[in-house]
């Protein structure tokens, strides 16, 4: 899996220096600061993907695990540098930290185990997530924190041979987990993502292109369900779908049922891996 990285580092002495394009909230009723943590993001593109998902928000806890300061950065190569006391400090880092996306916890009320999940009517972006502890002293320091993705992408589904005068068909993925902790963990069971494919000028053709709907990873091995007008047929897939992949979906309607073929694939995310699906009049149940 590819894993990103952002670089922190502490330094001695100097002026604390804030980017235009980051903003960041301190605990004011905590103790005197008398050091620096000097955080630096850097980024790159393959095929056309940013590698470390904007805009940033990072949390710093100390050692009493209250969290003192957060910043937020809209661009990935940016730097800037925040004054601490010496101690021991647990840093955390969301990638596509979106506030009109995603409901992110607070200076006031950041904790590790704080809840990140979508806002009503919203779904889950390119998010990613890292952590590090760090000693902060007068010394020279540094600190990698390594980016994680911690979603999966459904980019395309298409079904082929549906008889023409099918009216509707769409596509159903299920269990996905359905919030995420500002420490990484995943919890829920009640994540789903639903698929409305769209009839193309041959008729038999149903299919929904750039779809672009990212979910976190699936809770064990999920079921797809095809719903073919009043019929539905559903399979259990062999494995698990993964973060940092992105799955495609081509299945093709027979007279005994659907049969499908999907792709995992990992180009600019993760390794590559493929997995086929069988739909057959057997797997076939009547709402």
């Amino acid at each position: 899996m590819k894993i990103q990285t952002v670089f922190l580092a502490t330094a001695m002495s100097g002026m604390m220096t804030l980017c235009s394009c980051s903003k960041e909230v301190m605990n004011n009723n905590w103790m005197e600061r008398n050091s620096r943590l000097t955080v630096l993001t850097r980024s790159d593109e393959k095929n056309g993907d940013k590698v470390i998902a904007t805009p940033m928000r990072i949390y710093v806890f100390n050692g009493e695990e209250q969290c003192v300061t957060t910043q937020t950065l809209e661009e990935a190569d940016t730097s800037f540098t925040i004054k601490l006391t010496e101690g021991e400090y647990d840093v955390y880092a969301i990638g596509g930290a979106d506030d009109d996306r995603l409901i992110l916890p607070t200076l006031e009320n950041a904790e590790k185990t704080s809840v990140i999940s979508p806002r009503e009517g919203k779904m889950y972006g390119d998010l990613m997530t890292a952590h590090a502890a760090v000693t902060v002293t007068k010394e020279n320091n540094a600190l990698t924190l390594e980016m994680r993705r911690e979603v999966c992408q459904i980019v395309s589904i298409t079904i082929m041979d549906v008889p023409q005068a099918t009216e509707r068909v769409s596509v159903s993925i299920a269990p996905f987990y359905d919030s995420i902790l500002l420490n990484g963990t995943c919890q829920g069971e009640n994540g789903k993502c639903t698929v409305q494919l769209e009839k193309q000028a041959d008729g038999s053709t149903w299919k929904k292109e750039d779809v672009n709907i990212y979910q976190l990873p699936s809770v064990g091995k999920p079921t797809i369900s095809i719903m073919v007008d009043d019929s539905t047929y559903s399979y259990i897939c062999e494995k698990e779908l993964s973060a940092n992949h992105k799955v495609t979906i081509d299945g093709t309607y027979t007279k005994t049922g659907v049969i499908l073929t999907g792709t995992i694939t990992g180009i600019a995310w993760g390794e590559e891996e493929i997995i086929r699906f069988n739909f057959s009049g057997d797997s076939q149940t009547n709402k």
